[in-house]
């Protein structure tokens, strides 16, 4: 079973970080550890597709189309390395929003290769709302019908992977 690469999350939180300093927004806190993402990006890294909710849209967002979304997901050989994914979701605002999003989470999980001559990695980096925001909207809005879906989604064997 592979492993979460935290070296590498650490390299793509201090870009994250260098980005959105250099673009003068608001430092974001990281969440260091979010099961969701997570588990997700480890479904992808073993099965090498994105996981898609019941609606059609993917789990995260890694359509190169698709530029309104607070999540990114891709591919890389070299995460230490900024990339167009990265850049856009470390300069996303909330529409409407002057601060938008309080905190941040990253996942590197690398794909399942039989060789270790050139690893490749799939990134996941979510953009999340303060935390009592986010408690208020999982726990008393209609969002509570929903927060659980993402588990569904998960590959059976990255089931409990934290």
């Amino acid at each position: 079973m592979p492993h979460r690469s935290r070296q590498q999350e650490d390299a793509v939180a201090t870009l994250f970080n260098t980005i959105r300093s250099d673009a003068k927004l608001h430092r974001l806190g990281r969440i260091k550890n979010r099961e969701e993402l997570q588990q997700l990006v480890y479904s992808v890294s073993v099965s090498d597709a994105v996981p898609l909710y019941s609606t059609g849209h993917p789990a995260l967002g890694s359509s190169p189309k698709v530029t309104n979304t607070d999540s990114a997901l891709y591919r890389t050989s070299h995460p230490e390395e900024v990339t167009a994914e990265l850049e856009r979701i470390a300069l996303f605002v909330r529409p409407g929003h002057s601060r938008g999003y309080a905190r941040y989470a990253v996942a590197v999980w690398p794909v399942n290769q039989g060789t270790a001559d050139k690893i490749e990695y799939w990134v996941g980096v979510k953009l999340y709302a303060g935390e009592t925001f986010e408690f208020f909207d999982s726990n008393f809005t209609d969002e509570m019908f929903y927060k659980n879906g993402w588990k569904k989604l998960v590959a059976p064997e990255c089931k409990n992977v934290k």
